[in-house]
């Protein structure tokens, strides 16, 4: 959280700024925005944030729930964009049927452009599920290199598809892995709920139900169960690609997509 201001107080006080600039600002939770408050002189900040990807523990349905923490003794300025120049139309429209659910009261936004392929929703067998991650892992590398692919799932399953990734030869790498490639590296194993604000050229998504469920059993240990928290998580991992976008599934849907 940038401050745009130079501390007031000393090195052994609490420091106070002029303006503080937040993003990501849907996530933090009561505590930390009058935290915030606190450490504001006038109450001057700029609060960026998309409600529909709130995804902690503490998820605002609006805006007003996060300004009232923050500045009482003035009436905050809402701007809202309303325009995603990254996600393509392609991915924007199946994204939509999720977020109609998850966040019933936002928008979806406006993209500008099309990426000329439409997302691929891959129905198959749980025994199979990994293998066929691993296959359409590969297709996607093939068709976007240069570019990068990332997988993203739920984090109890994640194991298991790295190492049918590695079996594949595809090299997958975790990027929260000190010392490695990172985020630049082609083909990267996350969890779906560690994807805020990333992008990718294209993505996989495994197992939406999953995703879309309290806490991270496996499938098959006992029937997901869809929390508004868990389908914003999913909103925002579909979201991730700019280009390409398939999901991988065994579980029914937890929404309905095209």
């Amino acid at each position: 959280m940038p401050a745009l201001a130079t501390a007031t107080a000393p090195d052994d006080d609490v420091r106070a700024f002029g303006h503080i600039v937040v993003d990501e600002a849907q996530d933090l939770s009561p505590m930390q925005l009058r935290m915030l408050a606190r450490r504001s002189l006038s109450g001057s900040m700029t609060v960026v944030g998309d409600i529909a990807q709130a995804t902690g523990p503490w998820a605002p349905q609006s805006w007003d729930e996060v300004t009232r923490h923050l500045s009482p003794q003035r009436a905050p300025r809402l701007v809202e964009l309303t325009v995603s120049y990254r996600t393509p139309a392609e991915v924007v429209a199946l994204a939509a049927r999720v977020l109609a659910v998850a966040a019933p009261d936002v928008a979806p936004p406006r993209p500008v452009r099309q990426s000329g392929h439409q997302p691929r929703i891959l129905q198959t067998t749980r025994h199979d599920l990994v293998t066929k991650v691993a296959a359409v892992a590969r297709e996607e590398v093939a068709a976007v290199t240069p570019g990068r692919v990332a997988v993203l799932g739920p984090a109890v399953m994640l194991p298991e598809v790295i190492r049918a990734l590695d079996e594949a030869g595809l090299d997958p790498i975790d990027p929260r892995d000190p010392g490695g490639e990172g985020l630049a590296a082609g083909l990267v194993v996350l969890p779906a709920d560690e994807a805020n604000g990333l992008e990718f050229d294209s993505v996989v998504v495994v197992e939406p139900s999953l995703v879309a469920s309290v806490g991270d059993e496996p499938a098959g240990e006992r029937p997901p169960v869809t929390t508004m928290r868990g389908l914003r998580t999913l909103y925002v991992a579909l979201t991730r690609p700019t280009r390409r976008l398939a999901v991988v599934h065994a579980e029914p849907l937890p929404v309905d997509l095209p």
